[in-house]
């Protein structure tokens, strides 16, 4: 099958440490004998076209310089939009550069089917190439639509679809909510467990490193930002250093919270290790360096919250029990046999669950071995990929 994917992220560079689901989505197809091409955005440092791991991709510019492109890495398309007006202004821009991209590609390429990564803009791409094409829904085209009035045209790219997916339950149930009725049960976001596994090469020198001997380490992976709930997790770990001294808190990630947060961490007196983004690829040896992980998402201000957090699967797939809290899609990840669900924004509900499995190694490593067996029958991109392609060759027989 031959399979175009419109997205509005995807690796600009080697070692970007941007989330690369979609990436590794279309990577798993091609690992499947599929032909793979891919349209996104450019960035500066990017290639305008260039072949990676089998996939062809292809980078529309949507504003010149491409050193003030602003409006798709980052936090993301709708938070860009939010923080900055500049990069609401390169929006129109950035619709007709990646449907005129996507209608160029899709001629030359004649793909069998269609796939856009965020119903909006790219569903919009997606139904301009002519071509049958399905829609997979992630959460912040609702914040865009509500924000500029746009559910109707949601609607409209959905009505016109062969087929629209999303990632949890939360979401299903917003959508329907909202009116788009033809959204299926939800297929999660995958790991790429070939990377993502017990016992990585080089965990026990990155453990050295961050720990002293006898030390527990307690990690966090996310962008420093409201939504990931990174001030809660330094307040609790202020408890957790009481009852255990021994413990560490270590973050990876950067972020506009991370000033704030070592303030925060000096004026409670707790000593908090910050990294900084690592690049994904060296994410598995962190994971492994760990006892738990731990990323107390909330809602934040503006009502989002976490789709579904890759993170907290790829910590399972390294066979690491989880902490994460009850908001949006992360409980469809999270059951009581691979780690806890806590409060959101309630450090000292935090607090116990942190202690709770560094007091327990015996339940570390039943939660751990039950987490590492759930992302193999779950959360596997060889098998997400599978369903994907079973659901394509349904939809295009209508």
């Amino acid at each position: 099958m031959k399979i175009l994917i419109i997205t509005s992220k995807f690796p600009r560079f080697e070692n970007d440490p941007q989330p690369p689901f979609v990436f590794l989505f279309a990577k798993a197809l091609v690992g499947l004998g599929h032909e793979v091409w891919a349209v996104a955005p450019h960035d500066k440092g990017a290639r305008g076209e260039e072949v990676i791991d089998g996939v062809r991709i292809f980078r529309f510019r949507y504003f010149l310089p491409a050193s003030m492109q602003r409006l798709s890495y980052g936090p993301g398309i709708p938070t860009n939009i939010h923080n900055s007006l500049f990069a609401a202004f390169q929006m129109p821009f950035f619709i007709l550069s990646e449907i005129a991209l996507a209608r160029k590609v899709s001629k030359v390429f004649r793909p069998d089917v269609v796939h856009a990564h965020w119903g909006f803009p790219q569903g919009l791409a997606a139904k301009f190439t002519g071509i049958p094409y399905f829609v997979n829904f992630y959460g912040g085209e609702f914040s865009m639509a509500r924000k500029f009035r746009l559910m109707w045209l949601l609607r409209w790219i959905v009505g016109r679809s062969a087929g629209s997916f999303t990632v949890t339950n939360y979401y299903v149930n917003m959508m329907r909510d909202a009116g788009l009725d033809m959204v299926r049960i939800p297929i999660p976001l995958g790991v790429d467990t070939s990377k993502f596994r017990p016992g990585v090469a080089g965990s026990g020198d990155i453990r050295k490193r961050l720990c002293k001997k006898g030390e527990l380490l307690v990690l966090f992976v996310g962008r420093l930002v409201e939504r990931k709930g990174p001030d809660y997790l330094v307040s609790a770990f202020q408890k957790v250093a009481k009852q255990i001294p021994n413990a560490r808190l270590v973050m990876v990630g950067g972020g506009p919270m991370e000033k704030s947060l070592k303030l925060q961490a000096d004026r409670l007196g707790i000593s908090v290790n910050f990294l900084g983004e690592i690049p994904n690829a060296e994410l598995p040896e962190y994971y492994c360096a760990a006892d738990i992980f731990v990323l107390p998402s909330i809602v934040d201000r503006h009502g989002d919250r976490e789709g579904q957090g890759v993170v907290y699967a790829e910590a399972m797939a390294c066979g690491i029990p989880v902490i994460g809290t009850g908001t949006g899609g992360i409980p469809d990840v999270i059951s009581k046999d691979v780690g806890l669900l806590v409060n959101e924004k309630d450090p000292e509900d935090l607090a116990r669950g942190i202690i709770r499995l560094l007091k327990d190694a015996r339940l570390r490593k039943s939660m751990g071995e039950n987490a590492f067996k759930l992302v193999q029958e779950r959360f596997s991109w060889g098998k997400i990929a599978a369903e994907y392609i079973r659901i394509f060759g349904q939809g295009m027989k209508k």
